[in-house]
């Protein structure tokens, strides 16, 4: 094999005798002695860069916010004959990474965070390094995959790992953010490679990713997550009300969504089908604080004027994560005092929120915020507005609300 030179393998040969390790080249496990020689072996490490990343609690938005927050790792040998419901407990050259390498029971991937300290991915507090195979297995390339569940805890019978894919059973509850990435070289790491050494070796390392070989050029499997949920943001605005104000109170808000769907985080042919797949029934989810506890009610009032209101306005809300679709069911509750002291008992809004027009309705699609603006004129008389934004970093957006280009999204 060209990329095999004879005297670099008898010399990692001669060093594992001299340092008495223990070299498991099937399983992929290596025992190493604190005298081994620096290079013979090639650990696992990993990277995160580029994605746009949430907790239950708050959403992740660039790589520095998954500190500290787990997700899990797979990795598959890329030969035809691997079978994904293989475990590396039993057979780690066809799967060197799932959780099965520190729980013999379990069919989840391996845990591991990004630490912001060496910023690299590193396996679970307490948990042993992994090792590419090596000496006659070292030739085996391996595709690695993660996930990131936020809160959710799948038990190992919501875990489907069949021949082709790995598939796990996850209900939402608008709280949590679902991601996912294959590892694939970035177009920096690629250009580097091409810059320093040339056209063959950059196709070369790109052909065999992952491996023995390509950690030994110091190229490591990269993560992309890409977001798998919609993000609606909430904004309230007082309405204009000519000749009368009117003290509103927004107790509750609710959206009615898909809310069951099959995961997959795994797949042998087709990096397409990673994602989520939603079941049609539906349910509704309740709009939370951004720190994840109870909605605390808002109160807004309405100002005897004509035309757009500027004061007043609440954007402190904070979000919920659902399942992409072309419309959803808004359901708001609203508590009313009249300008005369008369008390309204709290009734229930039920909305349609939509982009584009009701005949020709634009889906709102998943790695995508939306603002959702609710215009409050009365009890019975909310007003709703949805407008794209993009999911930047640190999950906020800065919406220009002036802005008079955008088209018309749906109002109703």
């Amino acid at each position: 094999m060209k990329r095999r030179n004879l005297i670099y393998i008898l010399g990692i040969l001669l060093c594992l005798m001299q340092a008495g390790c223990l070299d498991d080249s099937y399983t992929g496990t290596v025992f190493v002695e604190e005298e081994m020689e620096e290079g013979a072996l090639h650990e696992i490490r990993m990277t995160i860069g580029g994605a746009e990343q949430t907790r239950g609690s708050g959403v992740i938005g660039d790589v520095s916010s998954f500190a500290g927050k787990d997700f899990y790792v797979y990795a598959f040998n890329r030969d035809t004959k691997t079978d994904y419901s293989t475990v590396s407990a039993t057979d780690s050259l066809r799967c060197l990474v799932d959780g099965s390498y520190d729980d013999p029971e379990s069919l989840m991937g391996r845990r591991a965070y990004w630490n912001p300290a060496t910023e690299v991915v590193e396996w679970g507090v307490g948990e042993s390094p992994i090792y590419y195979p090596m000496g006659e297995n070292e030739g085996h390339d391996f595709d690695f995959f993660a996930y990131y569940l936020d809160n959710i805890e799948p038990a190992n019978e919501d875990i489907i790992r069949s021949n082709d894919d790995i598939k796990i059973n996850i209900e939402i509850d608008g709280s949590q953010d679902l991601m996912s990435a294959k590892a694939k070289p970035t177009k920096a790491q690629l250009e580097d490679i091409l810059d320093k050494q040339g056209e063959v070796a950059m196709l070369l390392q790109r052909e065999h990713c992952y491996s023995y070989y390509t950690a030994s050029h110091n190229l490591n499997p990269n993560f992309d997550f890409i977001h798998h949920l919609v993000k609606l943001d909430f904004k309230l605005v007082p309405g204009g009300t000519p000749g009368m104000t009117k003290d509103v109170t927004v107790e509750k808000i609710e959206i009615r969504t898909k809310h069951k769907a099959t995961f997959t985080v795994a797949d042998k042919y087709d990096d397409n089908r990673l994602g989520l797949k939603f079941r049609e029934d539906t349910t509704r989810l309740v709009l939370k604080e951004r720190d994840g506890s109870e909605y605390r009610p808002r109160l807004i009032s309405t100002v005897n004027k004509v035309g757009a209101v500027t004061d007043g306005i609440v954007d402190d809300l904070g979000s919920l994560l659902v399942a992409p679709d072309v419309e959803y069911y808004l359901y708001i509750v609203l508590g009313e005092v009249q300008e005369n002291g008369l008390v309204l008992e709290s009734k229930e809004n039920e909305k349609v929120i939509y982009q584009g027009t009701e005949e020709d309705k634009i889906e709102f699609t998943a790695g995508n915020e939306y603002l959702i603006t609710l215009t409050i004129y009365g009890q019975m008389d909310v007003r709703v507005n949805a407008e794209i934004g993009k999911w930047e970093e640190g999950g906020d957006y800065e919406y220009d609300y002036d802005d008079t280009t955008r088209p018309n999204q749906g109002k109703n």
